[in-house]
């Protein structure tokens, strides 16, 4: 599995809008900013998680992004989920009947990619982004 940098991205707008959106909506330009992040694609990348009921967004002088939920119920693999569309390490793993491999009844790796598979998944699922917050490195 390979998290791309586009839900990378999505992880940390995410986390800073918990940090900063203080149940107000954060500005997109000002994470864009603290992110480091081109708004233009903060915008496509929020606009997806908005889809996915990730942050609701408010047009307007104090408008903005807010999550929808609290940090400690938003999981990582929920947003990488929604932007990367997929999270399995190989591509039959997430279902017989849309894999391609003809070998698929006798493979020979596939319990192994099963296991690989479950483990991420249960780690990805398993840490909120309050958790992430919490863990965060104190800045020096």
């Amino acid at each position: 599995m390979k998290i791309s940098y586009k839900a990378d991205y999505a992880l940390k707008a995410v986390i800073d809008i918990a940090k900063h959106g203080d149940n107000e909506f954060a500005n997109i330009k000002d994470i864009a900013n603290r992110q480091d992040i081109p708004v233009k694609f903060l915008e496509h990348i929020l606009l997806q998680l908005k889809t996915g009921d990730i942050v609701d967004s408010k047009r307007g002088v104090n408008g903005g992004y807010c999550l929808k939920k609290s940090a400690e119920n938003i999981k990582m693999g929920e947003i990488i989920k929604i932007i990367d569309n997929s999270m399995s390490v190989i591509s039959c793993i997430e279902s017989d009947e849309y894999s391609n491999c003809k070998d698929i009844a006798i493979c020979k790796m596939r319990k192994i990619y099963t296991e690989i598979d479950s483990y991420i998944k249960n780690i990805l699922y398993n840490v909120s982004i309050k958790d992430l917050i919490e863990n965060e490195p104190t800045e020096v």
